[in-house]
């Protein structure tokens, strides 16, 4: 069975909180040893998401400066 494909928008700041959010969470469940596999597997795809997003606009900054040197 295919399960269906969800898409969310979101600001990098409201990600940004999101993620402090679930990692708040997460924490508390580790100290009682209950975090659900789910759950952590979110966080580590919304960091993911994060560093990919620092990423691209770390190009589109080279980007600009390379074009403004030629």
């Amino acid at each position: 069975m295919n399960e269906p494909t969800v898409t969310i928008k979101l600001t990098e700041s409201e990600l940004i909180l999101v993620n402090e959010m679930i990692g708040h969470h997460v924490s508390d469940w580790e100290e009682k040893e209950q975090v659900h596999p789910a759950k952590l597997t979110l966080q580590n795809e919304l960091l993911k998401i994060e560093v990919w997003i620092d990423e691209k606009k770390q190009e589109a900054i080279n980007d600009k400066r390379i074009s403004k040197k030629s």
